[in-house]
């Protein structure tokens, strides 16, 4: 086990309010069956979050949700979580509980942003990350800078289809050519080398 989730939030009748176990090192949470934590709640998007262990630390990284997530009360897209720390997702709060030391840490923490590290890409396979709508920098995942899809991306959190948006070189355009008697010299002077 890397840690507990202790869920703050009132509990609704059935509903256990025991500590959730990390048993992996890489934990979707949402409202979809497929997450590894299922959180069943409107306000929770289907695929909120990802948590992960980087450096002997946990990191959440903000799936796009529409209600999004927060640490210690802050909205963050990516974000280091220190134990004790309160994770919110929408409105649904749990406490973070581990040992930074039992997973690795040496040191000072690693910087709060999330960047991929070979633990992430090589933890799973490729079906795995783009079948569960999981993927770490490819498939669905939200480009982690701007938090929009990437252009020609299927976003499986809401289920829709972002339309493509123009790549890097449709926008490109040949230089002019100089233009009058000072252009007619330069492209004179260039056919001579």
């Amino acid at each position: 086990m890397y840690g507990e989730l202790i869920p703050l939030s009132p509990r609704e009748s059935g509903e256990s309010s025991d500590a959730i176990r990390l048993e992996k090192t890489i934990v979707l949470l949402g409202r979809h069956d497929d997450c590894d934590v299922v959180v069943a709640r409107r306000t929770v998007s289907g695929h909120h979050c990802r948590l992960l262990i980087r450096e002997g630390y946990w990191f959440v990284r903000d799936l796009g949700s529409r209600n999004g997530t927060r640490v210690n009360g802050n909205p963050v897209d990516e974000h280091r979580l220190d134990p004790g720390d309160v994770l919110w997702l929408a409105h649904e709060r749990f406490e973070i509980k581990y040992a930074p030391i039992d997973l690795g840490s040496v040191g000072p923490p690693p910087p709060d942003d999330v960047l991929e590290t070979p633990e992430e890409v090589f933890g799973q396979s490729l079906l795995e990350r783009t079948a569960s709508g999981s993927g770490i920098g490819v498939g669905s995942d939200i480009h982690r800078r701007t938090g929009k899809p990437r252009a020609g991306e299927t976003d499986r959190l809401d289920g829709h289809v972002q339309p493509p948006q123009a790549g890097p070189h449709a926008a490109f355009k040949p230089k002019p050519k100089p233009r009058g008697v000072l252009g007619g010299l330069l492209r004179r002077s260039k056919g001579r080398r």
